[in-house]
């Protein structure tokens, strides 16, 4: 592979190669060796995940579709009598706890494209995300294991403790590098995306998610990133799908998108990595968007239980939005206008606007009234006239699901943070 490709591409290339090779001896005759094959795969093995285990691609779904294709080529080096540095083996096990511990099992969502690929149909059922991380962690995953035997273990063995390779902040688990940080406390579960906007110059596979923060509660998907759609079957929705107006972090108002999209993969530019503050009680993160920094902070509340998110946006005059994109099948029940209670799969919770919004719009149905006001008074472009409220669970699968929007329109003189507030419900 060469330019726009060297990415799972070539590691795809490599893995195929060498397990060709490793089993087909005579293939030797019209291809490359083993001899010249296996230091260029260690070397993608370094380049593509990060020393705390990330893909650098910022794609989750690539991140195992990757990670599978190493562990065969891998497996087919020592099956030929290859000893595997300690470099790469190193890294191999980082990226499998990496995948561990940032997807969620019962229901997981991905971030950046994802495209549900696999390598080799391994896996007994539908779910087959939810199969590899219990192989992953050493659980039951009886047609993984068939195949594969346990996982390769270096160190301390999954699900023992703390993350091996993530700073402690507070509640959370910060994978620096990488930039996404998790938190799990009794019920809650959060993903914070901190990340850089993706792999090599056309970043291929990046959305713009930076600050956005994805929620479950007891296992139940909450607030979800929207997906991926399809890459060439629907150019627009593509182009939604991968915009910041469709993900939850502060996006200033009537400003051009920042970086521009130049094609199905190849953004024109990188945004900076958000840079991260600890501060007491809070996790607190910026990142500047062509001469505006938006800037997100989270805080737990423990009466209820539940968490404090702040937003706001310096050098933006006309303000900021955020759209809090719920997965499908959530429902409501408006307790003000500015309180709801959200319940969804047996679970519910509360979620509480501050008064300094300037505008609050629930989408609770395709259609309805309050989604005909939201496309006359908030929407900000044709493309979210079309698509908001679209999400993509699976590659090539869409539908509709609610959303929030809210619209901050700071004041001289006035607070310029606005906050969401997320508790459990005594319904749940």
């Amino acid at each position: 592979s060469f330019g726009s490709s060297a990415n799972n591409h070539l590691i795809g290339e490599l893995a195929g190669l060498i397990v060709a090779t490793a089993r087909w001896p005579a293939l030797l005759q019209w291809g490359a060796s083993l001899d010249g094959l296996h230091p260029l795969w260690e070397r993608e093995v370094l380049a593509q995940f990060a020393e705390d285990g990330g893909n650098k691609e910022q794609a989750l779904n690539y991140h195992l579709f990757s990670f599978e294709f190493c562990l065969y080529a891998r497996q087919a080096l020592l099956t030929s009598g290859r000893k595997v540095s300690d470099d790469a083996n190193t890294r191999l096990d980082a990226a499998m706890r990496f995948f561990n511990d940032v997807q969620v099992d019962r229901e997981p969502w991905d971030y950046g494209d994802s495209d549900n690929a696999f390598v080799t149909p391994l896996f007994a059922g539908p779910h087959f995300v939810r199969e590899w991380l219990y192989w992953m962690a050493k659980l039951n995953s009886p047609a993984l294991n068939y195949w594969l035997d346990a996982p390769p273990i270096i160190g301390k063995p999954p699900n023992s403790g703390a993350p091996l390779r993530a700073e402690e902040c507070d509640d959370w688990w910060l994978y620096s590098e990488s930039g996404i940080a998790v938190c799990e406390s009794g019920f809650w579960w959060l993903r914070w995306d901190l990340s850089p906007l993706g792999y090599l110059a056309t970043a291929a596979h990046g959305h713009l998610d930076a600050l956005h923060l994805s929620l479950w509660w007891k296992g139940v998907a909450i607030v979800v990133d929207p997906g991926t759609g399809a890459y060439y079957g629907n150019k627009r929705l593509r182009q939604w799908l991968a915009s910041r107006g469709t993900h939850n972090a502060p996006r200033p108002n009537n400003r051009l998108e920042w970086p521009e999209r130049l094609g199905p993969f190849l953004w024109a530019e990188h945004h900076g990595k958000p840079d991260v503050e600890r501060s007491f009680e809070q996790l607190q993160a910026a990142v500047d968007l062509d001469g505006v920094r938006v800037t997100r902070s989270i805080k737990q509340t423990f009466h209820p239980a539940g968490w404090i998110v702040s937003d706001s946006c310096a050098n933006a005059e006309t303000g900021f939005s955020v759209r809090w994109q719920f997965a499908p099948g959530a429902r409501f029940k408006h307790i003000s206008d500015r309180q709801f209670e959200l319940r969804r799969d047996g679970i519910a919770i509360k979620i509480n606007v501050s008064g300094d919004w300037a505008g609050v719009f629930l989408a609770e149905q395709k259609g309805d009234e309050v989604e005909q006001s939201l496309l006359t008074s908030a929407a900000t472009g044709d493309l979210e006239r079309d698509y908001a409220g679209t999400v993509s669970p699976a590659f090539k699968k869409t539908e509709w699901a609610p959303y929030l929007k809210l619209i901050a329109r700071p004041q001289p003189g006035q607070p310029c943070v606005f906050t969401t507030t997320f508790v459990a419900s005594d319904a749940s």
